[in-house]
């Protein structure tokens, strides 16, 4: 455990969360907003592509990072032109893999 985990669990400041992902195309995930949770992505293999309301979409690559400090909503998908999600039995190897975690910042658990 790093420092800055060490830190976060004492002070209990919110609950963190995370999971491998495998994606298999066609794909696209949309993540809602989440005020008040800080969320990361990393990609470990393939390419995806981040998509935002505001912002032309971005493609990402291993090795690339995302982080949401403020839960604002978006999108990931194998595409930027994938409008849905497939709902396809798990039947060929992910084309993307990545590694999301999020952190939900609880303000009453704040350090005195």
């Amino acid at each position: 455990m790093d420092i800055l985990s060490d830190v976060i669990s004492v002070v209990r400041m919110g609950t963190p969360g995370g999971e491998r992902v495998e994606w298999r195309a066609p794909w696209r995930q949309d993540f809602p907003d989440q005020p008040g949770t800080a969320g990361l992505l990393v990609v470990l293999q393939g390419t995806c592509w981040l998509i935002e309301n505001a912002a032309e979409p971005t493609h990402l690559a291993p090795g690339d990072v995302v982080f949401s400090p403020h839960g604002d909503g978006y999108a990931l998908a194998d595409s930027a032109a994938t409008t849905a999600a497939g709902n396809e039995p798990a039947t060929t190897p992910p084309t993307t893999v990545t590694l999301c975690g999020g952190y939900e910042l609880r303000p009453e658990w704040t350090h005195p």
